[in-house]
């Protein structure tokens, strides 16, 4: 089964000035170039008012090698490919069922729910804290 870590969690799980600080006191090509990436991005959210940059990719990797990092629960998920506004979205069904909404003359009505098999572990939350300070010593190579 697919783990689904939207952008709604990767922004909450921000890398501030103080890892940054702490990706920047050893060196290392690998560790250098991240903390140059971190630098600019971390500028340019600041710049927009954000306190921290948003984690997207490094948290869905770290989610996908360590599940304990991020709250789950299995759900069905969709993609939306018609809406003009919303094509590619992702929509997690919370409830795990849809109304059957049947046409009753001139207005519908609700008649049961058709259950709906999860196809996706959902990341509600991560443990930010945590995951940024994991993502650090393993670049600074700890």
């Amino acid at each position: 089964m697919v783990t689904m870590v939207g952008s709604d969690v990767g922004e909450r799980t921000l890398i501030t000035r103080k890892y940054l600080g702490e990706l920047q006191a050893s060196h290392g090509p690998q560790n250098d170039f991240i903390a140059k990436i971190a630098e600019f991005y971390l500028t340019r959210s600041e710049k927009s008012g954000y306190s921290g940059a948003a984690m997207y990719d490094p948290l869905a990797v770290g989610i996908a090698l360590d599940p304990t990092l991020g709250t789950l629960k299995e759900m069905h998920v969709d993609v939306e490919t018609k809406g003009e506004f919303t094509r590619g979205e992702t929509v997690a069904n919370r409830m795990g069922s849809n109304e059957n909404n049947v046409l009753h003359g001139d207005h519908y009505e609700i008649e049961g729910v058709v259950a709906l098999k999860p196809n996706a572990r959902v990341c509600l939350a991560s443990d930010a804290d945590r995951f940024l300070e994991m993502f650090v010593s393993r670049v600074r190579g700890k």
